[in-house]
């Protein structure tokens, strides 16, 4: 009986932490936009969400007030979300 060992190999796919001085900073310039780099999936919910917000209440200055706040919140849970996960 003839057996071939051949070497088995294992694909290891690393992801690298996501730096929280970025996050917040491209979520504070840019808002839900800037939030896609923290999640692209919260991004996504916010983008839309802020926009209907602000047609629904009609005062811009309120709901980019809280909608910044709030996107802001969520990108540092999303980071620390993330990064906890790789460690």
């Amino acid at each position: 009986m003839n057996e071939n060992h051949q070497p088995q190999s294992a694909t290891v796919v690393a992801r690298p932490k996501k730096s929280m001085g970025i996050a917040l900073a491209l979520t504070i310039l840019f808002g839900p936009l800037g939030l896609l780099y923290a999640s692209v999936s919260i991004g996504l919910i916010m983008l839309p969400g802020i926009s209907i917000t602000a047609a629904t209440l009609g005062d811009l200055e309120i709901v980019g007030i809280f909608g910044s706040l709030i996107s802001i919140g969520l990108c540092v849970l999303a980071i620390k979300n993330h990064n906890s996960i790789l460690e």
